[in-house]
């Protein structure tokens, strides 16, 4: 690797020009293309294959008119009016037009424009709020994209004071979720690029050198994103993929470029200021550190892969493209640049200081005195930290997200309040008929006594089904109803009797209103009686239960059923990596017991702020008692690989003063004086990028930043600064301990 490296550098010294200018170029052409990512991320990819709500969703979406999956329903509100008044009905009258002027919309009907038996379920009993029903004439992907345009434009048309128009739904939500994390980025950076720019001023002392990981981490970020534009033309990326990219992009950029720039600085003055020996030094040891690192980071994240939720591969894949390109833009574009710049790269010093001999930190010497004891203590602390990870809970994103001044947030929430509180987010119950049609009075009475039985299950507000619409007692007269549909029904009627009977009349669907909000613990319950006590026993009947809540229940149960796996083929990459790089058992052993620390301490950490709400006020987020359900897997793979990280740079200085004669005392502390000004900086650099999203992105965002701070700060305190020194200081010669290693 080392030698390989060598002649990497000998290359991008030669032809620095050339690679600097290739650098630009594609730095120039990925602006161009990364723009149009934006509008191609998606909300969708939540589901699990050939689960039970996937196929419920498939039924609802493809077999019945007008459930469509980029279908809308309108909120309209007013805390005085009703909807019998004149103003109330002008305002329904606006908005229909309105909606009808734009391209994408196909159909509206609203309470206005229905007739007297249908209008009723359109408006709550209070009449101070009607929902209404928007066909659009796009697929859902497309529809996230324009929905929050209309929106903005249908608030701006509505002059009448006091009343609240919004368009709720999948593409609705999903929507407002790209714009709001748009915006949190903007907001992230405002914050992060400031206090980022004075930390590497400070740590690099060097206006120059300061520069040079933001450039780094610039080309990188863009070409990830122009990478991830053409992947989005064959593979569906979330949302949230931009949000992490970037964050890993702006804080592993820097992370290398720091370990990079410092291990020249200490080479240029080793060497004699010969410019050629000290670049080529530092490719062969801080470069093969980055290498592992960056091979780290990937193959954690690509542990991600087996998991069968498209969205959070997705972001994994982000992840893995941001840091391969960081790889090759760091061990091509830094020699070349250093080879050109030579010492001016540490020119214009902003914090001049003068050469003195470094000192060993004095806490390292008092951990060094005692091992044993900070060893335990240390320990305890982070076991203390993981108690309240065993109470976590993870939930699918919903509503809840969303700020409470958002157009979506309160249509869901006057639907809500009006018509029940889970009536935006219904459960599915989808039963497709064993043979022939529903025109049976055996089929009929099958499907009248299921609604009975659901309507009966606890914490059930209401059920509707096509029973809703025909309340008849006798199953003759709704048989040949449904046969005449043509001759007995208006418009209107076939209109409702669509949303619950499929086109071809073979499958039926009801929706299942709960008393709670999707993501409760009382809605969850009812999806699980439903699937136990209804569906094991319906053998003929071919019967599915989908729906908000019963996709997040598959969906958390599948990322947690792959936690395991993934933490192990993790686990196992790490052991592998750490083994080949130290030619040791220990060290990989020992570094796997502090991440699992770490990872139970920063779990801990975040049920404290956003399952407790400790602090939670601080991040200006409400009480929402989950974390989101990709966060834990994710977090995982990401903390391990980071910590990783810091193990291979400042084991790697130990390893260098071991091998050239130092006792293994000497060479701890060595390694340590070297290499922890770097880690802290560094760590401080991260914590700084990660902390910035916790204050400013979506919630999700926000609990991955958080916990990757957190994590940061853990192990550039408590690991690298007690725990490693104890255990080095304690195993001894052990540490290099391995069965097959020559002396």
């Amino acid at each position: 690797m080392k030698n390989l490296l060598e002649y990497v550098s000998n290359v991008m010294m030669k032809w620095n020009w050339v690679i600097i200018g290739f650098w630009i170029v594609t730095l120039i052409f990925g602006i161009f293309y990364s723009s149009e990512l934006q509008d191609r991320l998606t909300g969708g990819g939540w589901s699990v294959p050939g689960s039970d709500s996937e196929e419920a969703y498939h039924y609802v979406t493809e077999s019945f008119e007008t459930r469509d999956a980029s279908s809308l329903t309108i909120s309209i509100h007013h805390d005085d009016w009703v909807v019998e008044d004149d103003t109330y009905r002008q305002v329904l009258e606006q908005t229909t037009t309105a909606l009808l002027e734009e391209p994408i919309v196909e159909q509206v009907y609203t309470w206005n424009h229905l007739e007297e038996g249908v209008r009723e379920s359109f408006v709550a009993e209070n009449g101070h709020t009607s929902i209404g029903i928007v066909e659009l004439n796009i697929d859902e992907g497309f529809a996230q994209k324009y929905v929050p345009h209309i929106q903005e434009r249908l608030t701006a048309i509505i002059d009448e004071e006091g009343f609240d128009v919004a368009l709720v739904g999948t593409p609705a939500f999903w929507g407002e979720m790209n714009e709001l994390s748009q915006e949190g980025l903007e907001n992230a950076h405002l914050y992060a690029l400031p206090i980022i720019l004075m930390i590497l001023i400070v740590v690099f002392r060097s206006a120059v050198s300061a520069m040079i990981p933001l450039f780094l981490s610039s080309i990188s970020i863009v070409g990830t994103l122009t990478v991830l534009t053409f992947i989005s033309l064959n593979m569906e990326m979330s949302v949230f993929v931009l949000d992490a990219a970037l964050m890993l992009g702006i804080g592993v950029g820097i992370d290398f470029t720091l370990i990079f720039l410092k291990r020249f600085q200490e080479e240029l003055q080793t060497s004699g200021e010969n410019l050629h020996e000290a670049i080529n030094q530092t490719m062969r040891d801080s470069g093969s550190s980055i290498v592992y690192s960056g091979l780290t980071i990937i193959g954690t994240m690509a542990a991600l892969l087996f998991v069968e939720i498209a969205a959070v591969r997705s972001i994994a894949i982000g992840i893995i493209v941001v840091v391969t390109l960081l790889l090759l833009v760091g061990l091509t574009l830094l020699p070349a640049l250093l080879s050109l710049l030579g010492k001016r790269v540490f020119a214009l010093a902003i914090f001049p200081s003068k050469r003195t001999k470094r000192k060993s930190f004095s806490i390292v010497r008092q951990v060094m005195k005692r091992p044993v004891v900070y060893l335990i203590s240390a320990t305890i602390v982070l076991l203390v930290l993981s108690i309240p990870a065993l109470d976590l809970k993870v939930a699918t994103p919903d509503a809840q997200l969303l700020p409470e001044n958002s157009d979506v947030r309160k249509g869901i929430v006057n639907i809500d309040h009006s018509f029940g509180e889970g009536y935006t987010s219904p459960i599915h119950v989808v039963m497709e008929v064993p043979k022939e049609t529903v025109r049976s009075s055996e089929n009929l009475e099958y499907i009248k006594q299921t609604e009975q039985w659901l309507s009966n299950v606890e914490h059930v507000e209401s059920v509707q089904s096509i029973f809703s619409l025909f309340s008849v007692d006798d199953n003759e007269v709704l048989i040949q109803t449904l046969e005449e549909t043509s001759e007995l029904l208006t418009s209107d009627q076939q209109l409702m009797l669509d949303r619950y009977l499929s086109v071809d009349q073979t499958v039926v669907v009801f929706d299942v209103i709960s008393k709670y909000s999707a993501s409760s613990k009382e809605t969850r319950e009812i999806v699980d009686g439903i699937r136990e006590e209804f569906v094991s026993q319906s053998s003929e009947w071919n019967v599915y239960v989908g729906g908000e809540t019963a996709e997040g229940m598959d969906t958390s149960a599948s990322l947690n059923d792959r936690l395991v796996p993934v933490l192990c083929l993790t686990l196992a990459f790490l052991f592998i990596i750490l083994t080949v790089t130290f030619q040791s058992l220990v060290i990989p052993i020992k570094a796997i017991a502090m991440n699992l620390l770490s990872l139970g301490a920063t779990y801990g950490i975040l049920v404290m702020v956003f399952q407790w709400g400790w602090g939670s006020n601080l991040f200006g987020i409400e009480d929402f008692s989950y974390i989101q359900n990709f966060v834990p897997i994710l977090l995982l793979g990401l903390l391990f690989s980071l910590s990783t990280d810091y193990e291979v740079f400042l084991l790697s200085r130990v390893q260098e003063a071991y091998h050239s004669g130092k006792s293994n005392r000497d060479s701890v502390e060595i390694g340590i004086m070297k290499s922890a000004p770097i880690i802290s900086g560094a760590a401080v650099i991260m914590i700084a990028v990660f902390g910035s999203f916790a204050f400013a992105g979506v919630l999700p965002m926000q609990q991955l930043g958080l916990g990757m701070a957190v994590a940061i700060l853990i192990d550039a305190t408590l690991i690298r600064l007690l725990i490693v020194p104890a255990t080095m200081t304690w195993l001894g010669k052990w540490n290099w301990w391995f069965p097959f290693k020559r002396r």
